[in-house]
C-alpha cells in the first residue's frame, strides 16, 4: 500500500544474506526503494520502478516525487511526497525554479561558466563542482577578508578547511537558477571535523574522478538538499526546486 491505494502484483526483491564485503553498506541501502527514472522503456534493461507502476496504474495522476531532507540534529522528520505537490507544507510555491532535464542554468553571474549542466542527486554528500570555478574563489568569497581559511590534504586530495563553528562575518552562499534564489546554511558547508581541531572539512568539492565522467556538470547533493523542497518528475527527469516555507 502507498497511503490510501494499494498496488497488485508488484514485484520487490529482498535480500535474505549477504557477503562481509558489502555488510558495511547495509545502513545505506536499507529500505531503499527505486524511485528515480527508470531506462527507456523500450529496452531490454528496463525495469519497471514503483512510480512507473503507480503511474500507469492510474493511482497517482502526475508522475512526481518530493523530497523534504532534514539533517540529523534537526527536530522534524524527513518527508516523501509521491503525486500531487499541492499540499505540502513546507514548500513556497512563489519562491521555485523548475529546470529540465537538459536544460542550462545561466551561472555568468557567479564567475563561473555561463551555462552547465545540473542534476541533484540524494545518495550524494556534497556538492560537487565539476571543475567549474576555483575552489579558492568561493572558499574565499565565504571570508570576510577575501581569502579562503586553509588547505588541508589528506587521502582524497586537497581540501578546504573551514570553521566548524560560523563565524559571527560569514558571508552566505547562494545558488541561482531561473532567477530564483537559494541559500546554503554554513552547517551544510561544514563536513567532517579534523581531529584536534576547531575546522572541518569544507562540502564544496571539484572531484577530478567525478569530473572525468561528468564535465561541466553542477552536482547538488544532501548538503545542498537540506536547504529546499526539490521534485523529480520521475518520466522526464525533469526538477523543481523550492525555497522551504518560514
Amino acid at each position: 500500500m502507498v497511503g490510501s491505494e494499494t498496488l497488485e502484483n508488484f514485484e520487490m526483491y529482498a535480500a535474505s544474506t549477504i557477503g562481509s564485503g558489502f555488510s558495511s553498506e547495509g545502513n545505506l541501502l536499507s529500505g531503499m526503494c527505486g524511485v528515480s527514472m527508470g531506462y527507456d522503456t523500450s529496452s531490454a534493461d528496463y525495469e519497471e520502478t514503483l512510480i512507473d507502476a503507480l503511474y500507469a496504474a492510474g493511482l497517482i495522476q502526475d508522475p512526481l516525487v518530493g523530497f523534504y531532507l532534514t539533517r540529523d540534529d534537526d527536530e522534524a522528520d524527513s518527508e516523501i511526497t509521491i503525486g500531487d505537490q499541492s499540499g505540502v507544507r513546507v514548500a513556497d510555491v512563489m519562491k521555485r525554479a523548475a529546470l529540465t532535464i537538459r536544460s542550462y542554468i545561466d551561472q555568468s553571474s557567479a564567475n563561473v561558466l555561463s551555462y552547465v549542466t545540473m542534476t541533484s542527486d540524494t545518495g550524494y554528500y556534497s556538492v560537487e563542482l565539476g571543475g567549474l570555478v576555483y575552489l579558492a574563489d568561493i572558499y574565499g568569497a565565504l571570508s570576510s577578508d577575501g581569502t579562503y581559511y586553509s588547505v588541508y590534504d589528506d587521502i582524497d586530495g586537497t581540501r578546504y578547511v573551514i570553521p566548524c563553528d560560523e563565524p559571527e562575518d560569514a558571508s552566505t552562499l547562494y545558488f541561482e537558477f531561473n532567477s530564483v534564489t537559494y541559500a546554503m546554511s554554513w552547517a551544510d558547508l561544514v563536513g567532517e571535523q579534523i581531529t584536534g581541531s576547531d575546522m572541518c572539512l569544507g562540502t564544496l568539492l571539484n572531484d577530478t574522478v567525478i569530473e572525468q565522467y561528468y564535465p561541466n556538470t553542477l552536482i547538488l547533493g544532501d548538503n545542498f538538499l537540506h536547504n529546499v523542497y526539490h521534485v523529480v518528475n520521475t518520466q522526464t527527469g525533469d526538477v523543481t526546486l523550492y525555497n522551504l516555507s518560514s
